[in-house]
């Protein structure tokens, strides 16, 4: 009985970690003041400048795109062996068994929150190179710099996104961590 409630004050605690940092992240990250009026689009840029940053954009893409390659077959090939003993055996364990569920569950809120999040960064370099691509072209129109300023406001997004991605991963792993820890608690009387 005891294991049961020291898993309800743990799930509390990380329930009340995850609003008070989405709440803090809420107020740190919004706009101070109106929002801009008119299109935010990157500025021109001299050739060498433009090849350059261009370069930059394509190679963090290049990179950020590998390791979430690498993310993806790791957890699919990582889960199974871990999980399948436990699953087989969960009926003659014992010990807190709603710790290791939530535990678990958590578990996989961060790998998915984590899986997202580098996909999400994926795309903000990208972005940002098709803006400076539209921006730094030749024949660029109006047409081309409201479509920049769209690919920017995109990658802003994005950046939000894997800010927001990257917290949840990290609360979510620490509270599955704590909770797969009082499970292997409650194993020993």
């Amino acid at each position: 009985m005891r294991s049961q409630g020291l898993t309800i004050v743990l799930v509390g605690a990380t329930a009340v970690g995850i609003i008070v940092g989405f709440d803090y992240a809420r107020r740190r990250y919004r706009r101070a003041g109106a929002p801009p009026t008119g299109l935010l689009v990157p500025p021109k840029l001299s050739p060498e400048q433009y090849q350059k940053d261009r370069t930059f954009y394509i190679e963090m893409y290049k990179t950020s795109i590998q390791q979430y390659d690498k993310l993806v077959p790791w957890v699919a090939g990582g889960a199974l062996p871990v999980s399948v003993p436990l699953l087989r055996d969960i009926n003659t364990i014992g010990g807190s068994r709603l710790a290791l569920a939530v535990g678990w569950l958590l578990l996989l809120v961060a790998v998915a929150s984590a899986v997202t999040g580098h996909f999400m960064s994926s795309r903000i370099y990208s972005s940002e190179r098709a803006a400076l691509d539209n921006v730094n072209r030749a024949d660029a129109n109006d047409e081309m710099m409201i479509q920049a300023a769209k690919f920017h406001a995109k990658a802003k997004r994005s950046g939000i996104a894997t800010a927001v991605l990257n917290g949840v991963s990290l609360v979510a792993v620490v509270g599955g961590l704590i909770l797969s820890g009082v499970f292997a608690l409650s194993l020993i009387k």
